[in-house]
């Protein structure tokens, strides 16, 4: 379990980057953050965009459906 829990810390840091590279686009960072996000929950719907910064302790006990878009403040 520990082990997952440092793998999900990576993942979130990594979607949490605030690092934007020379050739990025609003549609190429939303891909990479998706693409992680993904890899991170339980299940990850269509139509989904989350805006950093993004939380989870476990990931894979959170499920998100379709069309949801989530942001903070």
């Amino acid at each position: 379990m520990q082990e997952h829990k440092v793998k999900i810390m990576r993942h979130m840091s990594q979607f949490n980057a605030g690092r934007v590279p020379e050739d990025a686009t609003l549609e190429s960072l939303q891909d990479r953050r998706m693409s992680i996000a993904a890899e991170t929950l339980g299940n990850l719907g269509q139509s989904v965009n989350i805006v950093a910064p993004f939380f989870v302790i476990w990931g894979c006990n959170t499920f998100v459906g379709d069309n949801v878009y989530m942001n903070r403040k």
